[in-house]
């Protein structure tokens, strides 16, 4: 098992493999969490923890200011830890929306 700390706020991440997930269709980066934190610094400390445990990672910029690092939990999930700034955070929280409504709407499902 490979246990990943998360300091702030006295928590901890504990990853164990199951059983995998079945093929859907749908794009890998459909499916994923998404962390936000509240400044760029922190996903900068998230890095290094992930260097340091010897995690594969990538980042990926989508905006001015905005920082996202992605990494696979031991299952296959794909994880973000991302930062916005306070300017571009409601226009990514609309894109983010818009994208839960087109694919609801295209399988027929309720609505967000």
């Amino acid at each position: 098992m490979r246990t990943l700390a998360a300091r702030s706020r006295s928590s901890s991440l504990r990853w164990t493999a199951c059983s995998g997930h079945q093929a859907d269709g749908l794009p890998k980066d459909i499916r994923h969490v998404a962390l936000s934190v509240a400044t760029r610094a922190e996903v900068l400390e998230w890095k290094r923890r992930l260097q340091k445990h010897r995690i594969d990672f990538w980042e990926e910029i989508h905006g001015p200011g905005e920082l996202s690092v992605y990494l696979s939990d031991p299952n296959g999930v794909l994880i973000e830890i991302d930062y916005h700034p306070p300017a571009t955070k409601a226009v990514a929280l609309g894109a983010a929306l818009d994208v839960v409504r087109e694919w609801t709407s295209a399988r027929g499902q309720p609505g967000v």
